[in-house]
């Protein structure tokens, strides 16, 4: 389904990928504990394990309490004063891997709104505010700092998108939150920007993975979720998505060359601007109607979605649209059987 993750597939499995090139740690329980992101936790600081093992989740999902979460929650969305600043964002970044990473999230909804009731969106959200700064370097050499505070700009990034599947408490949330005027979608749009226009093979490996995060959150908090969709698309999402998936590997043509071939670091990033785009023209009929402006961009979500049922009524919407709008000698015969 393209609407939003599913625990089995939310690291490294979007659709098109094969089951055995799954990360079998990946969700799996260890000694009682629910690991989050795959195992993904960057270079651990030297003090950060003793930081964690006092956290919520050292008892286990089911010791979770609110008592418990609150101070965990409090010390991700602010630095530790005094903590040399590139070990206090390995702290933090590790603290949210473990008690806001499980890839459950979505399965366990309790666990979901209480974590928004104990102030974790806001926190993260805070977090990943102050952490915009650092990306005005992103595509320039950068030192540790910068490379720390994109580290934990993805980490944080993955627990919102886990936040927001399953959950419209949690995708309403990340909406209202509030930052000098900014408000939660806003701050998502504003980290997509900072790469627009720059081609996968020209990012390192570290910002592939933080836009592929940032889409992640995109793809979730779009999900049956008009009052997201609409703002979003005039913030200007569709065409950021658009240009990614068509120009994102060639800028010199406009011709998709479509998808990635499988192993392509970028490949995941693609799959959930598709179904971001898609969830947006469920809802939003502007967006719609920009989707089925492109014949190359009809092609790449027919190609990935056009046999999956659950897809037929935008599909069918997407190409009646094209048809009604786009010349003749572009609107591919194809697509008429398709819909007739």
């Amino acid at each position: 389904d393209y609407h939003s993750c599913d625990a089995r597939y939310c690291v490294t499995q979007e659709a098109g990928y094969k089951m055995e090139d799954e990360d079998p740690s990946i969700g799996q329980e260890q000694d009682g504990l629910l690991w989050g992101f795959g195992g993904d936790v960057f270079d651990d600081e030297e003090g950060a394990e003793e930081e964690v093992a006092g956290s919520v989740v050292a008892g286990g999902v089911a010791a979770w309490k609110r008592d418990d979460l609150i101070p965990v929650i409090r010390r991700i969305g602010m630095p530790s004063e005094g903590t040399e600043v590139i070990k206090d964002f390995k702290q933090r970044s590790l603290l949210v891997t473990t008690n806001m990473g499980s890839l459950h999230l979505c399965q366990f909804d309790y666990r979901g709104e209480l974590l928004r009731e104990v102030g974790a969106i806001d926190s993260l959200l805070n977090t990943l505010f102050a952490l915009r700064a650092h990306l005005a370097t992103a595509k320039d050499d950068r030192d540790e700092i910068t490379e720390e505070a994109i580290k934990l700009s993805i980490v944080c990034w993955k627990a919102l998108r886990e936040l927001a599947c399953g959950s419209i408490g949690n995708r309403t949330a990340i909406r209202m939150y509030d930052q000098g005027g900014v408000n939660g979608l806003e701050l998502l749009v504003s980290y997509l920007k900072v790469y627009h226009e720059v081609r996968w093979k020209d990012m390192n490996d570290i910002d592939i993975d933080l836009v592929t995060a940032v889409i992640g959150v995109l793809r979730n908090v779009t999900h049956k979720t008009p009052d997201n969709c609409v703002p979003l698309f005039e913030y200007g999402v569709a065409p950021l998505l658009i240009w990614r998936l068509l120009h994102g590997s060639d800028m010199e043509t406009d011709t998709a060359s479509l998808l990635p071939e499988q192993g392509e670091s970028w490949r995941e990033a693609c799959f959930r601007s598709t179904g971001t785009l898609l969830n947006m023209a469920e809802e939003h009929t502007p967006c719609l109607e920009a989707c089925s402006a492109s014949p190359a961009l009809i092609a790449v979500l027919l190609g990935l979605w056009g046999t999956n049922k659950w897809l037929s009524e935008v599909l069918r919407a997407l190409l009646e649209s094209a048809k009604s709008t786009l010349p003749a000698d572009t609107y591919d015969a194809a697509w008429e059987e398709l819909i007739s």
